[in-house]
C-alpha cells in the first residue's frame, strides 16, 4: 500500500500542478461571502464550488483538491458528486480535518485520497500514520504563526524547531516519507512586521530551513500563500524552482486558497450570468501557479488575462 500512496504522492506534487484549497467550513465561507455581497446560503455555497471545481481545463493546474465536510458530501445542479467529477478529472478529492482521530475511513470511503491538517508535531505524526494506514495520503502542515511580527530570521528558527520535532516524531510514528506531503510556509518576516525583504532572501532563507530539517525521501513541499498576495506568491514560488536542482531535492508546488481564490470571488460575485468569466479568472490564476512551480512565471504574465484563453477540457 505504501508504494501505492508513494505513487499517489509524487503525482500530486509533480508537472507544474498543485493543489486547491476549498476547505473553508460554511462559516468561515458565508463570512467571505458577506464582504461581497454574496447570499450566504447553502445553495451559493454549492453553486461556488461547482464553479471552481468545474472550470473547464482546471486539471491542467491543479493535483488534489482538498474539501471541507459539507462539500466531499455534496455535488453538482445535475447530481454528479463532486469527488467524482474531480477524479474523472485526474484530480484527487481530499478532506481537511481538525482532530487526529476523525474518521479517516469513512471520508476515505466518500472519496478522498488525501487529507490535510495542520497542527503540532505529535497530533501530526499519529494523523499521518493513521492515514497511511487508511490509504489516504497525508498533507501535513506544522502550527507557526506568520502573522506576528516575527523578522525573517526569527522566522527560519521558529519553522526549523517545529520541522525538525516533526520529522523526529514521524519518524518514530513509522510514516513513509515518500508517501507524504509536507506543506509550509515560506521563511518571510510576520506580516505584522511589515518588513520588506527581497524574493532572493526569502529564497536563500527558506532554502536552507528545508534543506537542514526535511528529509529528501518527502514526497514533495507544497507552500501555503498565507496573507501573501498572490502575484507574491507566484513570484517566490517560482524563484525557489529556478535554484538549482540540488537545493531543492524535493518538487515544490502550491497549496492555495485564497491566492487561487480572491480575484474569482470578485468576479462571480454570486451571479450566475459571471460564471464563464470568474472561471476564466480562476485558470488564469491556476496558470500564473503551474508555471511558477515549474520556474517559468514572469510578472508579464500577470497582465495577461484580458487576452488568456483558458485551456480545453482534457
Amino acid at each position: 500500500m505504501t508504494n501505492d500512496l508513494a505513487g499517489v504522492a509524487q503525482l500530486l506534487v509533480c508537472g507544474g500542478r498543485g493543489i486547491m484549497v476549498l476547505d473553508e467550513p460554511p462559516q468561515s465561507c458565508n463570512a467571505r461571502f458577506a464582504r461581497l455581497g454574496i447570499a450566504p446560503t447553502a445553495e451559493q455555497r454549492r453553486a461556488y464550488r461547482e464553479l471552481l471545481i468545474g472550470a473547464p481545463g482546471i486539471e491542467r493546474y491543479v493535483s488534489g483538491a482538498v474539501l471541507d465536510d459539507e462539500t466531499i458530501r455534496r455535488g453538482t445542479a445535475d447530481g454528479r458528486r463532486f469527488v467524482d467529477v474531480l477524479r474523472a478529472r485526474g484530480i484527487v478529492p481530499g478532506i481537511r480535518l481538525e482532530a487526529s482521530n476523525a474518521n479517516l475511513a469513512e471520508y476515505a470511503a466518500l472519496g478522498a485520497g488525501i487529507a490535510a491538517m495542520r497542527g503540532d508535531a505529535p497530533t501530526l505524526a499519529r494523523f499521518a500514520a493513521r492515514c497511511q494506514q487508511s490509504g489516504v495520503v497525508p498533507v501535513i502542515e506544522p502550527d507557526v504563526p506568520s502573522d506576528g511580527e516575527e523578522t525573517l530570521e526569527e522566522c527560519a528558527q521558529v519553522t526549523s524547531r517545529a520541522l525538525r520535532r516533526l520529522f523526529a516524531e514521524l519518524a518514530e510514528a513509522e510514516v513513509a516519507f515518500e508517501a507524504l506531503i509536507l506543506t509550509t510556509n515560506t521563511i518571510a518576516p510576520g506580516t505584522a512586521l511589515r518588513q520588506h525583504v527581497s524574493t532572493a532572501d526569502v529564497v536563500s532563507a527558506t532554502l536552507r530551513v528545508l534543506g537542514a530539517t526535511v528529509p529528501v525521501a518527502v514526497a514533495g513541499v507544497a507552500f501555503v500563500a498565507g496573507a501573501q498576495h498572490d502575484h507574491l506568491a507566484a513570484e517566490r514560488l517560482c524563484a525557489l524552482n529556478k535554484t538549482m536542482p540540488r537545493r531543492r531535492p524535493w518538487p515544490l508546488t502550491f497549496t492555495y486558497d485564497r491566492a487561487l481564490q480572491q480575484a474569482v470571488l470578485v468576479a462571480w460575485r454570486g451571479r450566475a450570468e459571471h460564471t464563464a468569466e470568474a472561471q476564466r479568472v480562476l485558470l488564469h490564476r491556476a496558470h500564473c501557479n503551474g508555471l511558477a512551480a515549474c520556474g517559468a512565471y514572469t510578472s508579464k504574465i500577470e497582465d495577461q488575462l484580458d487576452t488568456f484563453v483558458p485551456p480545453l477540457a482534457a
